[in-house]
């Protein structure tokens, strides 16, 4: 997996101009955790396109998922539907993002079948298709954006990493034409440059002061939830959003002032 992420990361780096996903580790390696699942995989196949939500539910029932991250699911059982399933907000809230690595669709290769990236070496089907699920979480591709089809993806071109469509997927671009979700330059739909899941030179605190009863959290994701998290610090150029839940909500103050 530590190898497999590293090919990943080095393509990303070179389409976003060195910029990789902020992965949580631990002693200096990738916090990977090991679960053996209670259900049988002939359970979860018969989810089908589901199969990543009721994954979700039990590893959150096994407190091995908070609302605080993103987390990418390696799960060693097979699926008829799909390589992989990710939640999409706002359609589908979620924090996992999965791929089935005994998968295999129809008449088509198994899931699996290019293996995973060697050590050093460049970027996999598996690679691919893992970052293209991690995408999703954050709102990618939006129905904003222009080539948007397929809920959440592209159709403009199979060589896309989130293309949908009739064509056989050959991913080798991230964005085609940076018009549907990097560096559009627009506010209004969900850019990945501006998402907070990327690295960054810059890190800005934001820190939340909660006056009275009720919540506040950061969205798409909780990274703040005040009262018990009230900050976080997000690279330059995130679009972070607060909602406020109280018995009175009476305004925003300080830099969020209206």
């Amino acid at each position: 997996i530590e190898s497999s992420t590293s090919a990943y990361q080095g393509w990303l780096a070179g389409e976003t101009g060195g910029r990789r996903l902020r992965l949580d580790t631990f002693q200096g390696s990738l916090d990977v955790t090991f679960h053996r699942l209670a259900r049988s995989d002939a359970e979860y196949a018969a989810a089908g396109l589901y199969a990543r939500d009721v994954l979700e539910q039990d590893l959150r029932a096994a407190g091995l998922v908070t609302v605080h991250k993103l987390y990418i699911v390696y799960y060693d059982g097979s699926n008829a539907r799909a390589c992989g399933g990710s939640s999409w907000p706002p359609t589908l809230e979620g924090n996992v993002a999965a791929f089935y690595l005994r998968a295999q669709v129809g008449t088509a290769p198994p899931c699996l079948s290019t293996g995973f990236a060697p050590a050093g070496g460049p970027p996999r089907y598996t690679e691919f298709a893992v970052l293209h699920e991690v995408l999703h979480p954050v709102g990618i591709v939006g129905t904003c954006a222009p080539h948007h089809t397929r809920a959440g993806h592209v159709g403009d071109s199979p060589t896309d990493l989130m293309y949908a469509g009739d064509e056989p997927w050959r991913p080798s671009a991230l964005d085609i034409g940076r018009d549907d979700y990097f560096q559009t330059g627009r506010a209004d739909c969900p850019d990945l440059a501006t998402s907070g899941i990327l690295t960054g030179t810059v890190e800005y605190p934001v820190t939340v002061t909660k006056v009275g009863s009720g919540t506040v959290v950061s969205e798409p994701w909780r990274t703040i939830d005040c009262g018990a998290r009230c900050s976080a610090r997000f690279v330059r150029g995130s679009v972070v959003s607060l909602r406020a839940t109280a018995g009175a909500f009476l305004g925003w103050t300080g830099g969020c002032n209206g």
